[in-house]
């Protein structure tokens, strides 16, 4: 687990955040895991949701305590402190039904008090305002600067025994009244939800006994990421994660991207994650009741791997690891149209809608093959992203001239070096068994 975490923190944007689900009997072992992996100072909450409202009433564990809540532990890329903040919902707008002299629209805020004791006494505000002091014990939240320039400008008016500072809205960035993100999530369904909407898709043959509700992952999603995000789940499960990233972008007009990734233990992802996905993405009429779900719209494509075979040649290592990362680039780019399968030393993939090329050597060796790979790109009308193998990180960008609109790149390391990593990892538990 340590590894993956490792893998997934090198992955996150500097505002970038990971989010992870656990229920209390490792919730404690994850927690110093993250800090030791993200650090302590790194650390933005442990939410909370009802993931059950059924007791167990079978025999002796009908008496036991019913367990019904689990966690969401989030660490981000940014302290707390320097982290622009989260999204918040919008309930309603703000109104404005005071008017000062000239006309003008305003609202009351009452003018804020704090205790004033520990960290947090502050003597330096201690004084009246319009002739009213803080309550016992309290102090304004207000520096006296402030409180002389708000009674330059008018801004300060008195109601009985309360002080309120007239509110203006070109004095607000956000008119909206805005819901706060508190940690206890009670808007969120159960685990039961999230069953019967995986059943209602793909029938009620799947085993799976946990899954979570599309409105968990919405909540958290709607929260944590703006309308462009790359949302990676690399413990896919049933796809949740994925078809909430798709339900928000058409609630919202996002244009978010998933990618999910499974070991396909018990075909989960052929079995159920996919099948989920491209239903949710063309529609299908729900089991038992045939009513019909509009499709959301988007594409899916599906790729298969296996680990790398470790060799003694490092130069065949890194061609063969080269080939496997055909995919990553894919993701990398948003270009997934493979073109060309004649040739084992390189491939080329499209994007129509943008009319973008994807394009990747493989051989390092083969100078007719790079003739060939050459001659085909200079058949390509439009932008063309070129990635050449190389065991020294370098390309000689010389081969490709006269060819235009292509930007050329040597196939990074990084991913070289992830793959590498895992390959090494798994190689090693195979002989440990």
């Amino acid at each position: 687990m340590e590894k993956r975490l490792d893998l997934a923190k090198s992955l996150l944007s500097p505002n970038g955040f990971i989010a992870i689900s656990i229920n209390d009997i490792e919730q404690s072992n994850l927690k110093l895991l993250c800090d030791k992996v993200f650090g302590q100072n790194y650390f933005y909450a442990q939410l909370t949701w009802i993931n059950r409202t059924q007791p167990t009433n079978m025999g002796k564990a009908m008496y036991n305590i019913q367990k019904d809540i689990d966690y969401v532990l989030v660490y981000g890329r940014k302290n707390p402190t320097q982290f622009p903040g989260f999204r918040l919902y919008e309930l309603e707008e703000k109104s404005y039904p005071e008017k000062d002299a000239k006309g003008h629209s305003f609202r009351l805020e009452a003018l804020a008090q704090r205790k004033n004791k520990g960290t947090l006494k502050r003597d330096s505000m201690l004084f009246p305002v319009l002739d009213i002091s803080p309550k016992e014990g309290y102090r304004w939240q207000i520096s006296f600067e402030k409180y002389q320039e708000l009674k330059q400008k008018n801004r300060l008016i008195k109601r009985g025994e309360k002080i309120y500072q007239k509110i203006y809205p070109e004095d607000e960035e956000n008119k909206s009244t805005l819901m706060p993100f508190w940690s206890h999530m009670e808007d969120v369904d159960t685990s039961q939800t999230g069953k019967k909407e995986l059943n209602e898709i793909l029938g009620p043959a799947q085993e799976l006994e946990t899954v979570k509700p599309l409105s968990l992952l919405q909540t958290l999603l709607f929260h944590m990421t703006h309308k462009n995000s790359i949302v990676l789940d690399f413990f896919a499960g049933s796809g949740t994660t994925g078809h909430a990233v798709m339900e928000l972008n058409k609630k919202d007009c996002g244009k978010r991207h998933f990618i999910v990734c499974t070991n396909n233990e018990g075909n989960i992802a052929s079995q159920i994650c996919y099948p989920r996905l491209q239903k949710a993405i063309m529609g299908y009429k729900k089991y038992g009741n045939e009513e019909h779900i509009d499709g959301l719209g988007g594409n899916l494509k599906y790729f298969t791997t296996d680990f790398v075979t470790n060799s003694k040649n490092r130069t065949q290592t890194k061609i063969n690891l080269s080939k496997r990362c055909a995919e990553m680039l894919c993701v990398k780019t948003g270009i997934f149209n493979l073109i060309n399968n004649q040739s084992t030393s390189f491939k080329i993939y499209e994007n129509n809608r943008r009319n973008e090329f994807l394009c990747i050597y493989f051989d390092v060796f083969g100078e007719e093959e790079i003739s060939t790979f050459i001659k085909a790109i200079k058949n390509l009308n439009g932008k063309k992203n070129i990635f050449v193998f190389s065991l020294d990180n370098t390309v000689d960008e010389s081969l490709f001239e006269g060819i235009k609109d292509v930007v050329i790149e040597p196939i990074p390391q990084k991913i070289l070096d992830v793959y590498k990593s895992i390959s090494k990892q798994h190689i090693k538990g195979i002989k440990n068994d």
